[in-house]
């Protein structure tokens, strides 16, 4: 069927690899924002039990009283509501470790370790921010860390947009 748009394939290793290679002490963050506290629920709970193993550090706002939850749906609603703070590191199938801590009430933020990457594990990646794209997709994507240029920033946002936005 031609509607007159053209159909295109992100090579996301292409397009998207150099933000991903470097020195491994650089933990860079891509930042999800805009996010409304259900929304952010369902992230994280999605996040949590797509994970083969979660370590987290959760903590009373304000506090150094540490938090245990006992459900993945009691830490989601207790992060989005801004109840708890701390952070995950989530083992996802295929890629390296991630880490994810809530940035506010509408923003969270995923670390990663640079040159860990390779292209299987940068396309899970990929397909993972198009999975919570689906769930918010108002979602605001952002690429933070100290070596980006604001170029460098502005085309990983676009290449996340294409790769979501990507009919095959």
């Amino acid at each position: 069927m031609d509607d007159g748009h053209s159909l295109r394939l992100i090579d996301v290793w292409n397009e998207a690899s150099d933000y991903f290679m470097g020195y491994s002490e650089e933990a860079p963050e891509i930042v999800l924002g805009g996010l409304a506290p259900g929304v952010m629920r369902e992230c994280l709970h999605y996040l949590i039990t797509t994970a083969r193993e979660v370590t987290t550090q959760f903590v009373m706002l304000n506090t150094n009283i540490q938090v245990m939850t006992p459900s993945p749906t009691m830490a989601a609603r207790a992060l989005s509501a801004g109840h708890i703070g701390g952070g995950m590191w989530l083992d996802l199938p295929l890629m390296p470790t991630l880490g994810v801590f809530i940035d506010g009430p509408q923003a969270l933020s995923i670390s990663f370790v640079r040159g860990e990457w390779d292209a299987m594990s940068l396309l899970a990646l990929f397909v993972l921010l198009r999975e919570l794209y689906l769930m918010a997709p108002h979602v605001e994507v952002g690429l933070l860390g100290t070596d980006y240029a604001t170029e460098d920033r502005a085309g990983f946002a676009a290449c996340v947009r294409a790769f979501c936005h990507e009919v095959a």
